[in-house]
């Protein structure tokens, strides 16, 4: 009789755990904190980059809650500046395999606490004037490109929601923390790149499933 009131009180109406899983596309933002890249570009005459890197990308994670869930994503994207003719483009790529925690709030909504274990590469075009012709262009390169890679870690809570029995509507909250290596020009490696690091937020529209797991209540 205890452990039957026990289940009613708090909600579990019979049920203990919730099988997840499905895969989706993912749009999102990662608000890079840039100051160090942009004084090195005023330096240079280049105008400041805008931390509000905006993402496309997608995800897929299935387990059960009170157990670990494991799964991978990814995503990507740009900031542009320009001022006259010159112009700055910097392009971020990321993924991650995903291991998380999580706890059911109910028979249709999941929280996660997570963590994204990845890596990545971004690449920084600087182009200096715009070329006048295509000898000109040949003369004088109008453009730099540098790349370097980094290694990346992005906890997160993950909020699942689902409205029907194979859609599932998911809210991301994180940090993304990057662990960079050197710029590299071509095979000439220059000095290490300034972190690329920010808060995380993205939304995502999965197809898959949510389904209690029925268990027998106890009657004494």
């Amino acid at each position: 009789m205890v452990a039957a009131a026990m289940v009613t009180a708090l909600g579990l109406g019979g049920w203990a755990q919730v099988g997840f899983g499905g895969g989706g596309a993912l749009r999102g933002v990662v608000l890079l904190e840039l100051d160090g890249l942009n004084a090195a570009l005023a330096a240079a005459g280049f105008p400041a980059l805008a931390g509000e890197l905006t993402l496309a990308g997608g995800s897929g994670i299935g387990g059960v809650t009170g157990e670990l869930a494991f799964g991978g994503m990814g995503f990507g994207g740009s900031l542009v500046a320009r001022q006259g003719d010159r112009g700055v483009e910097l392009e971020i790529g990321y993924g991650a395999f995903v291991a998380e925690y999580p706890l059911a709030l109910g028979r249709r909504a999941l929280l996660s606490l997570g963590v994204g274990i990845g890596g990545g590469g971004a690449t920084l075009t600087l182009r200096f004037r715009k070329a006048a012709g295509f000898q000109d262009a040949l003369a004088s390169p109008t453009v730099t490109r540098l790349e370097t890679a980094f290694f990346g870690l992005l906890p997160h809570l993950r909020l699942q929601l689902a409205p029907l029995e194979w859609l599932l509507l998911d809210g991301w909250a994180g940090y993304l923390l990057t662990l960079p290596g050197p710029w590299q020009e071509g095979a000439q490696e220059l000095e290490v790149t300034p972190t690329l690091a920010g808060p995380f937020l993205a939304l995502e529209i999965v197809f898959g499933g949510m389904e209690p797991e029925v268990v027998q209540t106890p009657s004494y």
